[in-house]
């Protein structure tokens, strides 16, 4: 009984090891979408209104706390999901695509990863794309995946098979600036009506688990509204451990629990 506990107690830990998700470095960002104040070189995410997201170096202060975009953090919804910005605040630090739009994010360090995370959000409403994986082998892998509205709601997005990753902590409905003339809009009320960036998970089959992967094209739906605007602000993924990383996981965690049963 005590073997079988202890086994059990390794695996507990050795899942929770191979769980986590990490962000991935990549190039093709093509868009500055946060704002960081000043002069800053910020384009709009929202064209018809040239809003856009600001960054939490910012700030307010007072009632209103922090509405800014962090440059890296960990998934409201997942404390398993880390993501950090394509780029730096005064970089492209997105990848911005219009209806019908495309681009491709190259991955820095090719590694296999049994699942992604899209950070992303779309403005103008919701919208839903492709993306095709590229392995090392040249083989590739075509996955549907849906961006949410950045003003949809975590039931919402979860209707899209998405997640909240990143809220406000703010009081405010809506704290978000005007590229064109550098203008803050503010207004007070419903904390569940604000900005939003949401994950997406792309989960890689297992005969693909064995190949790195290379880079990730997107190709967004020609359906919806003209105005609409799709961002692929991060990508974090799950990577495949190496067997003896495994083997090595789960001696320690055996050995660990035996010192405790000592």
């Amino acid at each position: 009984m005590n073997s079988i506990a202890l086994s059990l107690g390794a695996l507990s830990i050795l899942a929770l090891h191979v769980q986590a998700a990490s962000s991935i470095a990549t190039t093709g960002a093509n868009a500055d979408l946060i704002w960081e104040g000043g002069d800053s070189a910020a384009t709009a995410f929202d064209f018809p209104n040239s809003y856009t997201y600001i960054a939490d170096t910012v700030g307010f202060g007072g009632e209103v706390g922090n509405p800014g975009v962090p440059q890296s953090f960990t998934s409201v919804s997942d404390s398993t999901i880390d993501f950090s910005l394509l780029g730096e605040f005064n970089e492209l630090n997105a990848l911005q695509m219009g209806l019908g739009g495309s681009g491709t994010l190259t991955v820095s360090s090719p590694a296999a990863y049994s699942s992604l995370y899209l950070l992303t959000s779309s403005a103008q409403g919701s919208a839903m794309g492709t993306v095709t994986i590229t392995f090392s082998d040249t083989s590739t892998l075509v996955l549907d995946f849906q961006s949410p509205d950045w003003y949809t709601t975590a039931e919402g997005a979860a209707a899209m098979n998405a997640e909240v990753a990143w809220a406000p902590q703010s009081s405010s409905r809506s704290i978000f600036v005007n590229t064109s003339n550098g203008g803050y809009y503010y207004s007070g009320g419903d904390t569940d009506i604000r900005p939003f960036i949401y994950s997406y998970e792309l989960e890689i089959p297992e005969a693909y688990q064995d190949l790195d992967v290379e880079s990730l094209a997107f190709s967004m739906s020609s359906t919806g509204g003209a105005t609409v605007s799709t961002a692929i602000f991060g990508v974090s993924g799950t990577m495949v451990p190496e067997p003896a990383t495994t083997l090595f996981a789960a001696l320690g965690a055996l050995g660990f629990l035996r010192r405790r049963r000592a």
